[in-house]
């Protein structure tokens, strides 16, 4: 009898953090970025339809407006909304990464029953306790220099409360913000000098830099590469162009005409 009981006593002890492990959140990395470990869905399986949905908003700090594009250096508020249905019990997972997985820029100041953590080259933001309030927010500043697209990746579960993973609603968006340097003074570097200019089919400059931006007359990024001297653009039309070099804190940004 006294072995039955502490058999039984060792294995609701290993059992316990088991089952109250998504209770404080998934750990790793679920967002579905590369080089994630997948998703929710890998645990809560099923596709059940709670009434839920997800969505999520980047608000520009200094005016309070929802953004679909961010400004490098800048500070913006990441809200994300897990609305509908009757649950008691959410929880969610998001990231901002580059095309390789790599968050860029600072999360900071998460809000109430959610943190901040790191699974490899990601920083992610997720709940800590379930909750049945709609909304999480984190603050995130962005890159001040290297900056590119970015996309959001985030996933969430809505879940029906039976005690176990199956029955839960999963649900998944992404969200790309595009890199706006309209108006953006960076420090600029003599360093980076335009070896041929006007450029017919590449652009090359002096030394092997960090990034290289390419933008058009509009604004948008056409172009990006990294640990480059050199950009081939023969697949762009004739114009003007701004590129953007960083390397480390050194940043030069010049105009370039495609002939």
């Amino acid at each position: 009898m006294k072995k039955t009981f502490i058999a039984g006593f060792l294995i609701l002890a290993t059992a316990a953090p088991f089952l109250l492990s998504n209770s404080n959140g998934p750990g790793g990395n679920r967002t579905g970025s590369p080089g994630s470990a997948g998703t929710c869905q890998g645990c809560h399986g099923g596709s059940a339809d709670l009434g839920a949905s997800l969505s999520v908003k980047m608000i520009d700090k200094s005016s309070s407006s929802a953004v679909t594009s961010y400004e490098p250096g800048k500070s913006y508020t990441i809200e994300l909304v897990s609305s509908g249905g009757t649950s008691t019990k959410r929880g969610f997972q998001f990231t901002l990464v580059d095309a390789a997985g790599k968050t860029q820029g600072t999360f900071s100041n998460p809000s109430a029953n959610c943190g901040i953590s790191n699974s490899g080259n990601a920083s992610i933001v997720g709940h800590t306790s379930p909750g049945s309030g709609s909304a999480w927010s984190c603050d995130w500043t962005a890159p001040t220099s290297g900056a590119s697209d970015l996309t959001l990746h985030a996933t969430s579960i809505c879940s029906n409360s039976n005690g176990n993973n199956s029955g839960d609603q999963y649900s998944k968006l992404t969200q790309v913000y595009t890199v706006n340097t309209a108006g953006v003074e960076a420090p600029i570097s003599n360093e980076f000098r335009l070896i041929n200019h006007p450029s017919e089919g590449l652009i090359r400059w002096t030394q092997e830099v960090d990034f290289a931006l390419l933008y058009n007359g509009q604004g948008q990024l056409v172009m990006q590469a990294s640990q480059v001297k050199e950009l081939l653009t023969s697949g762009l039309p004739n114009g003007l162009y701004t590129l953007l070099l960083t390397s480390g804190e050194k940043t030069s940004r010049q105009q370039v005409i495609l002939r």
